[in-house]
């Protein structure tokens, strides 16, 4: 069954998306210079973290075996889209929040990470 394995993915997705879409009055004061470093380690780390959930989620899924055959180009599929949709939705619908394209390569460069650290972990793509 797809969704027992891929529970962990679904919630960090959501995780994620309650995080991009928070009005920008809720988000706390930083100097510019510190957030702007932070903020881009922030976007890999979690675009990463999300990335290898998923993949780990498709790995280990039976439900749909062509799948299974290409796990980290399902993955990036997932992924990469998913940053950008949500770095769109950010800039376009949400108050006194914009859009980055540095925040959405560093969401890409997150899922690439992510791909690198499941093949570290598990030896294998």
């Amino acid at each position: 069954m797809f969704l027992r394995h891929a529970i962990w993915s679904i919630l960090w997705a959501i995780i994620i998306a309650c995080l991009y879409l928070a009005p920008g009055e809720d988000l706390p004061n930083m100097d510019m210079w510190d957030f702007l470093q932070f903020d881009k380690i922030g976007h890999m780390a979690v675009f990463g973290l999300f990335t290898l959930l998923l993949k780990v989620a498709l790995k280990r899924q039976t439900s749909f075996p062509r799948i299974n055959m290409r796990t980290s180009l399902w993955t990036l599929m997932v992924a990469v889209p998913y940053g950008g949709i949500l770095e769109f939705i950010q800039g376009t619908v949400m108050p006194n929040r914009h859009s980055d394209i540095f925040d959405f390569g560093a969401n890409v460069v997150g899922c690439i990470v992510g791909i690198v650290i499941y093949r570290l972990i598990y030896g294998r793509l």
